[in-house]
Parts: structure tokens; sequence; C-alpha cells
């Protein structure tokens, strides 16, 4: 790879790959697909002209040729210089429309692509308007658990602009990440995570993910033992917890317990999130005595004494909110 590069075949390569012949087309497109899992060759086969025609490729009716020109622009799309060329060379319709291909090793391709090219920030927009949620969302549903990763991936980094919080909950999107919440995977949990946690800011999500039955699974995740998933968890519950009814409802689903113990943890990022939704669901004077009688009352002040400010305060306004009942005030003094 190295030396037939150095000795210019490239644009050789390159220029082959518009032949008017299939199995001259095929054979340029594998070496470039090989030539291009070196990063080192990543900007130089762009700059000599390599998108065009790759790009022109994924719509080919030959599927060999599809396979490889997809696999090529995986390659090239790690590459953050070139995530928003692939992009303005009209890559993204393509993909979209190969992630439905029923040929697997095309299928991920596309997947793995479209995830890389959804880390460049200005391509955050550009994959929502070019009707890039829907393919997205429908490979969420795939039995493959990879292609559902490359997917939950690939959300994740849409749901961080605050217009995509809004389009993917119009897309019906809220439906498959609740739904992926039940995978095994916990890579996939933490991406579905991330993104429930980024769209539960918005008033009206936070109800459409409770009325599609979130709240189970986010319980249940907890009592995770995989890193930063009890922490995402939370996050997304205290969210939840800052709509009245939600508050009712996630105690209902026998959140305290877990909510508690994960106030006990070492990692001091998993407390402020399990106690910050405690703040929240203390807000509801029937949670005002179940925190009580869930033995919350010396977790909560275990909390007060803990030196990070964000957990002091949100314990602090836990001791205030659970004060307000009578019989509390006795037990706590």
């Amino acid at each position: 790879k190295v030396k037939m590069v150095q000795e210019g075949a490239l644009p050789a390569l390159i220029a082959l790959l518009r032949s008017p012949l299939e199995t001259i087309q095929e054979q340029a497109a594998v070496a470039v697909r090989n030539i291009s899992v070196n990063s080192d060759y990543d900007v130089k086969m762009v700059q000599e002209g390599a998108l065009a025609p790759l790009v022109a490729m994924l719509s080919a009716s030959n599927e060999v040729i599809q396979e490889h020109a997809a696999g090529a622009l995986r390659n090239l799309s790690v590459n953050n210089e070139n995530k928003a060329k692939i992009v303005a060379k009209g890559a993204l319709p393509r993909l979209f429309a190969l992630v439905r291909s029923g040929n697997e090793a095309i299928q991920e391709h596309a997947a793995v692509a479209l995830r890389n090219l959804s880390v460049n920030p200005d391509n955050e927009s550009k994959m929502v308007e070019e009707g890039g949620l829907p393919p997205l969302l429908a490979m969420l549903r795939s039995d493959d658990e990879l292609i559902q990763l490359q997917a939950a991936v690939a959300i994740r980094n849409l749901s961080f602009s605050p217009e995509n919080e809004v389009r993917i909950a119009a897309e019906n999107g809220i439906v498959p990440l609740v739904a992926a919440l039940r995978s095994t995977d916990p890579k996939i949990h933490e991406h579905v995570l991330v993104t429930l946690r980024n769209i539960s800011s918005n008033q009206d999500n936070k109800v459409r993910i409770v009325q599609e039955g979130a709240l189970a699974p986010l319980v249940f995740l907890l009592r995770s033992t995989a890193d930063l998933i009890p922490q995402l968890a939370a996050g997304v519950l205290r969210n939840l917890a800052s709509n009245l009814v939600n508050q009712v409802k996630i105690v209902q689903e026998d959140a305290l317990p877990p909510l508690l113990g994960l106030c006990r943890a070492q990692n001091v990022a998993i407390v402020e999130q399990a106690v910050g939704c405690l703040r929240n669901l203390s807000v509801n004077a029937e949670n005002e005595v179940k925190i009580v009688a869930a033995n919350g009352l010396p977790v909560i002040m275990q909390c007060l004494k803990m030196e990070d400010r964000a957990v002091q305060e949100h314990a602090a306004v836990i001791a205030r909110n659970l004060s307000v009942n009578g019989e509390n005030k006795v037990k706590m003094v």
C-alpha cells in the first residue's frame, strides 16, 4: 500500500473509478478501499479527487461496487477534515438509502460512515435536513446490534442540537429509543441514555418519554454494573422528575431504593445525579414521606457532609423540602 502510493498509483486508481467498465471500477474500488485503511492517506486521497467518484458509486447497481465504495468512505470519514467534504459531495442521501440495503456488509459500512459524519457539528443539521432521522431511527430497530450501536451513536451526536431535540420526537424517535433501553449491550444503553438525557430537557418530551414506558428500564439501569450507565440513567430520571406528574410515577416505579443506593457511590458524579433526582422528587408532598420511609434521611445527612458543593446544595434543598412535613421534622431532629 505504501509503495503504491509512493510510486504515484493513487491518481491512476482514482481515475479508474470513473471507468465505463464495471469490472475496472470494481477492481479500482477494492484498491482504493484497501489503501484507505491507512489513515496516513485519508487527506491525500481526498485531495486527489477520490470523493466524487466514490460517492457516485454508492448509487451503482452493482452491490460489490457499492460495498467497496461505502467501505472506502467509511474509512475516509474517520478523518475530521474529510467529514464535511464527504457531506458536501452529496453522500448523505446515498448513505441513508444504503442503510436500508438488504446486503449486511453495505448496511454496516453506510451505518458506520453516518456515525463518523455525525461527529462533525456542521453536519448535525444537514443530516436531519436531508432526511437522516427516519433511516437512523429505523436502524435502532435492527436485529443486528452493531447496526443498532452505529445508529445510537449517530442519534446521540445529533441530539446535542436544541432543534433536533424536537425533531427526534416529531419523527416518533422516542419509541425506538425507549425500546433500545432493553438491549443487552451496555454501549447501546450509554448512547441512548445520553440522547434521552438531551431530549428530556424539552418539557413536552418529558411527558412523552414516560408515556412510552421509559421508567421501568431506566430504574432497572440504575442498578447496572457497567461504567457510566447508573449515572446516565439517574441523569435522565433527574430531568424527567422536574415534571410534577412524573415525580409521582418515578417513585411508583420503585426508583427510591436504587437512587438512595447511588448516593453512597464512591464516584461523586454518580452521587450528584442521584441526589439531584431526589431533590426534584422531594418537591412532591407524597414523596417527602416516602423518601423518609425508605430510610433516606441518613443518606441525605451524609450528602450534606460531602465536600462537593453541588451535592451539598441538592441535599440541603431536599432537607428543606422534607422538613415541611410535620412528622419528618421530628425524625430529622
